[in-house]
């Protein structure tokens, strides 16, 4: 999910590099981020270091 080719949307309707770019950002501040998903409903939780 957190590739830049990843996506499960169709052609043209958008990229997933968001998730690739938050990412980066989590692991230089030692941060983390926790995905649950169920058909219907994914949650996203962000966790960064002060």
């Amino acid at each position: 999910m957190f590739d830049v080719f990843y996506s499960t949307k169709q052609e043209g309707e958008g990229s997933v590099i968001g998730l690739l770019i938050v990412k980066q950002i989590a692991d230089k501040q030692n941060g983390f981020i926790w995905v649950k998903s169920v058909p219907g409903r994914t949650v996203f939780m962000v966790k960064l270091s002060i």
